[in-house]
């Protein structure tokens, strides 16, 4: 399964997976990628909103909301 097909799955479960998002990290990392001891420390901080509308974003996923606003699921 490719990370995009990953993260459609759990992104339409509305779940935040830490070991996804190191996958995903190291893959789009322009440097050296951190250890995930560190990424950990760090990603614990993050937004989950701004996370999984970056991430949307980047794989160019449409987000589908129902009328009052609330996430129903991303679709290609």
């Amino acid at each position: 399964m490719s990370l995009k097909e990953e993260y459609i799955k759990l992104r339409n479960e509305n779940k935040l997976n830490v070991d996804f998002l190191y996958k995903y990290y190291v893959d789009n990392c322009k440097g050296t990628p951190v250890n995930f001891t560190t990424f950990m420390q760090v990603i614990q901080f993050g937004n989950t909103a701004e996370i999984f509308s970056t991430i949307d974003k980047a794989y160019n996923l449409t987000t589908l909301h129902n009328k009052e606003g609330l996430f129903l699921k991303v679709v290609e």
